[in-house]
């Protein structure tokens, strides 16, 4: 039940039409997808059904606290729109292009990661407090100074948002429910002065993968301790992971190249190739990925990363992925979260893709092109006698 509703002052300066609710647990800040005049339409329908459940003097009471704050936020609300148009003003004059248009986060060329991510919610979808946290997916876009979370990558509006530019950053270490296999924790906890978010990883390398990107993103916080952290932790991992296969690097310490030899379910005469390239290669559906895949809607936007040392070694790891990366005769468990990566290994990649690193087995690859053809044809799994192809990553839509 609200303890009382209130109505800002400059409510047609409000992007969006948003409007504040004030309750006993906090505030929530509410807007229509329509506007203004949907917003409008929503105070309306409160203001009824406080008159229906609340006496007169309970309502006197709440428009007398709803005075008492408008002057406040008043106040601060105009503080905020001068400090926005001195801004503007000063970097006009210094000679920079000040834009006015809202560009969408995930099509902003200055983002710095995203992807699915799992946030911890104490409410429910219409805001009734739950007996029990719950952990939901919500695809992550961080930007510098901003992390939005939003339902899917292709919502116009943001669930949730988090101002990054001065944050506190540290891992959970008293929820037993919120660690891995090893008892490592998983749980990032986000905090400003404004808000809190607690998100869950996978594991650990894509908890590390994060915080790197919260320091990347000029984030004034304590990122460089957790860091240090996980460096630690995540040093033997990596070596034993990266030791798997045998060096990718050639006599002349050139890299072979990404074979596509199915993209979308089709299989082409041509074998396009991609250059990898020493350190970072990340495929997805993405333009700021290295290696861009736009044909197959079952990729990510950003799906697998491809990592390799100077010394040629290289590992594999699925980027929490919609349909997830397979590696044909991997182990159980293949990538989960990550394998090594040698010459010829083939790579299923969403569900009609099929990649190799160089020249592949021609039986390792036919195995494993049945099995998207099958699929394309009877939507059934592949046949027992192909190669075995291990699932690397599973999540919603990405």
């Amino acid at each position: 039940m609200c303890a009382y509703i209130y109505v800002p002052l400059l409510f047609t300066h409000i992007p969006h039409g948003r409007f504040r609710i004030f309750h006993p647990q906090g505030m929530v800040t509410a807007r229509s997808d329509d506007g203004i005049k949907g917003s409008k339409l929503w105070l309306d329908g409160i203001q009824k059904m406080l008159i229906k459940n609340f006496c007169k003097e309970e309502l006197t009471k709440k428009k007398d606290i709803q005075g008492g704050l408008e002057p406040l936020i008043f106040e601060q609300s105009m503080a905020h729109f001068e400090r926005e148009e001195s801004l503007i003003n000063h970097m006009e004059e210094a000679g920079f292009e000040v834009g006015h248009e809202l560009v969408h986060p995930m099509h902003s060329p200055e983002k710095v990661k995203f992807g699915l991510l799992r946030l911890k919610m104490s409410n429910d979808d219409e805001g009734n407090l739950l007996d029990k946290p719950i952990w939901r997916k919500f695809y992550f876009c961080l930007l510098p100074g901003h992390l939005y979370a939003f339902d899917k990558s292709t919502d116009e509006h943001a669930s949730g948002h988090l101002y990054t530019k001065y944050c506190g950053v540290r891992r959970m270490m008293d929820d037993d429910d919120d660690v891995d296999d090893d008892g490592r924790k998983l749980v990032l906890k986000i905090t400003t002065p404004l808000r809190t978010f607690e998100v869950k990883m996978k594991h650990e390398t894509q908890l590390s993968e994060w915080v790197l990107a919260l320091m990347k993103a000029g984030t004034k916080s304590n990122c460089g301790l957790v860091m240090q952290q996980l460096q630690g932790e995540l040093a033997r991992d990596l070596e034993a992971v990266y030791a798997k296969k045998a060096s990718l690097k050639g006599e002349d310490g050139g890299l072979p190249q990404l074979w596509v030899h199915c993209e979308d379910g089709k299989v082409s005469d041509e074998v396009k190739k991609f250059d990898l390239n020493y350190g970072k290669n990340v495929l997805g559906r993405d333009a700021s990925c290295e290696v861009q895949i736009k044909t197959d809607k079952s990729i990510s936007r950003a799906h697998v990363l491809i990592e390799i040392r100077m010394d040629g070694n290289a590992r594999v790891m699925d980027l929490e992925s919609s349909v997830g990366t397979f590696l044909a005769g991997g182990a159980k468990g293949g990538l989960s979260p990550m394998d090594g990566l040698g010459l010829g290994d083939v790579l299923k990649v969403g569900s009609k893709t099929v990649l190799s690193i160089g020249e592949p087995d021609k039986d390792v690859l036919a195995g494993v092109l049945m099995s998207v053809m099958d699929r394309k044809k009877t939507m059934m799994p592949a046949k027992e006698s192909a190669p075995a192809i291990v699932e690397g990553g599973a999540g919603e839509e990405a």
